[in-house]
């Protein structure tokens, strides 16, 4: 591969930004990366930002996943209470306690693959 400014010259590495081959006095390497020499620096490091916080996210997206299976279990939880409340066996009562069911099961299938996913 040849420079994409020099042609004449051989590429000794690849901008991270752009794509473009860069011999020696067209390169700029910051240490993780290289990059078009006073053109494509700050793209590099906003890449590389972007990498470091990407890590940061996905570390703490299981914590917050789990917030949305305990919600369906406390509304599930909730629901089943109420439904004690009501005249026992009565049509409404009935009603309450298969929805109440409904949400659990659906709040516990959800916590279950969301811990399956981020086991890996």
């Amino acid at each position: 591969m040849k420079c994409f400014n020099h042609l004449t010259r051989d590429a000794t590495g690849i901008c991270k930004a752009c794509g473009k081959g860069l011999c020696m006095e067209c390169v700029s390497d910051l240490g993780y990366g290289i990059a078009c020499k006073d053109k494509h620096e700050k793209e590099v490091n906003d890449l590389r930002e972007l990498a470091r916080h990407s890590v940061n996210a996905y570390k703490a997206s299981p914590k917050s996943l789990l917030i949305i299976p305990l919600f369906f279990i406390i509304m599930g939880l909730v629901t089943l209470m109420f439904s004690f409340s009501l005249t026992v066996g009565t049509v409404e009562m009935l009603f309450f306690i298969v929805i109440s069911i409904v949400l659990i099961t659906f709040g516990m299938v959800l916590w279950l693959r969301v811990k399956a996913a981020f086991k890996r």
